[in-house]
């Protein structure tokens, strides 16, 4: 998913800021915490884009201090939001969620949001225990959909991989009474006292506030976790569920020993559906043919997910028409108006084509490496350009040929970092590493690479090449 469109419309209904933070036990006692900052858009300041849109920036900084007050994490970065000049939904909220490992002891997590424009700051703080001693069951997480990862797709703004599985968490607690259902996840880690063969009994209990009398109770499974820790997933409809406010209550139970955790959960009443494809004259892809649908949809497939790729063939030429209005509404974060999602994407393509065209491939810089990544991420933190630095005493052809490569840094999340090498000369990239484990990290890419180059990246930009690499830069 576009980077900018980290304001994908995840539920909510606040007027302030908000912090969730979960946490999971790793053996043999270290705590893996994930914190997700919900941002309201409304609450933003924003200046004209185009006349048709407006864009707000912010920043946000997250530091984690121990109890004698030692800066142990300090990270920052920035994101901006476009949208339309109509009025701002208070649904629509911008989320980033960053994960880290705790030891046993005390903790404070800070976050800060700046707005950009405004200037004006919101502070989160919460108090971290991570514990020595592990416990039956992870922080459970409400979630607008839980899918399995598939390599090679983007992850959807605002969402989080773990353990496999793509989580657009619901940090705000609220669904929609039609088609409500409960996303849950957790991980469960049995006692050391259990067996294999032992299993746990989960169970998932519904209780209105207004009330508790009237508890929904589901039927309880049997389930075995391994000894080192399992994943529980819940995905349970909740078909004619009555408006109000819920406390939804997931229990693991052992022989010995169990635990309960509780979430609240908001069912708000239906609301009239608004078609995303309009009138005909509103549609974005009205006069297009079938050639020229075909020519957004390649470029599309970008941020498409593989079920989008096999619904789309064998369309007739009106279905890929109604296929791509409905596409590209899912994507944008305001309905109404001008699609913010599909123009940002246009002009990074627009871009991509302009700057990562090469010799030979005119009008096709979007499909090149740094073209793929730029439409899928925005531009960079920073972008530094260099050539290779060869080593006259290196025997190796290629390598002591000189050659340009790129580093591209991000912030926000992991901070992650692209490399991208031309080794023909003609200006075509490949990216042949990245600290995304979803990305492409050539087999043996520090070896493009002479001695000064390496240790420029391992201690300039701070990627680690391989013992052997090293090694062999060492020998020269």
């Amino acid at each position: 998913m576009l980077a900018l469109l980290t304001a994908a419309l995840l539920s909510p209904q606040a007027d302030t800021t908000a912090l969730r933070v979960y946490s999971y036990w790793r053996d043999p006692d270290v705590t893996n915490v994930v914190a997700l900052v919900s941002i309201p858009l409304a609450d933003l300041s924003y200046g004209d884009d185009d006349g048709s849109s407006r864009v707000a920036r912010y920043e946000i900084s997250l530091r984690v201090r121990d109890d004698a007050e030692n800066v142990l994490l300090d990270e920052s970065w920035g994101n901006r939001v476009r949208v339309g000049m109509g009025d701002i939904p208070a649904s629509s909220r911008a989320v980033e969620n960053v994960s880290f490992d705790l030891r046993p002891g005390t903790y404070t997590v800070a976050f800060e949001v700046t707005d950009s424009i405004s200037g004006q700051v919101s502070v989160l703080e919460r108090e971290i225990e991570a514990s020595a001693d592990r416990p039956l069951m992870g922080s459970v997480m409400l979630a607008h959909s839980i899918e399995p990862a598939t390599e090679g797709e983007p992850v959807p703004a605002g969402a989080l991989v773990r353990n496999g599985y793509v989580i657009s968490p619901d940090v705000e607690g609220r669904t929609n009474a039609e088609g409500a259902t409960i996303r849950l996840y957790t991980e469960v880690y049995p006692p050391e006292s259990a067996s294999e063969e032992d299993a746990a009994t989960v169970q998932v209990v519904l209780t209105p506030e207004s009330n508790p009398q009237a508890a929904q109770v589901a039927p309880p499974i049997r389930k075995r976790y391994p000894a080192g820790g399992g994943l529980e997933i819940v995905n349970m409809p909740l078909d004619g569920i009555e408006p109000g406010a819920y406390r939804v209550a997931l229990s693991v139970a052992f022989e010995d020993t169990s635990m309960v955790a509780e979430n609240r959960l908001v069912v708000e009443p239906p609301t009239t559906a608004v078609s995303p494809t309009g009138t005909p004259a509103q549609r974005l892809f009205a006069g297009l043919n079938e050639a020229q649908l075909d020519s957004l949809w390649e470029r599309s497939q970008l941020i498409s997910v593989s079920r989008e790729r096999r619904h789309y063939e064998g369309l007739s030429a009106d279905g890929k028409r109604n296929f791509l209005e409905d596409f590209w509404a899912r994507r944008d974060p305001i309905a109404g108006g001008a699609n913010e999602a599909y123009q940002e994407f246009r002009e990074r393509v627009e871009y991509a084509n302009a700057e990562f065209d090469f010799a030979g491939n005119a009008g096709e810089g979007w499909s090149t490496a740094r073209g793929r990544v730029w439409i899928l991420r925005g531009a960079p933190f920073e972008r530094i350009q260099r050539r290779t630095r060869p080593d006259p005493l290196d025997d190796d052809r290629a390598r002591a040929a000189e050659h340009y490569y790129e580093i591209w840094r991000y912030a926000g999340g992991r901070n992650d970092i692209f490399i991208f090498f031309d080794q023909t000369g003609w200006q075509n990239f490949h990216q042949v590493f990245s600290t995304d484990p979803e990305e492409v990290t050539q087999p043996g890419w520090e070896g493009l690479f002479p001695r000064e180059d390496l240790r420029f990246l391992e201690d300039v930009v701070g990627v680690r090449a391989d013992n052997a690499s090293r090694a062999r830069a060492r020998d020269f």
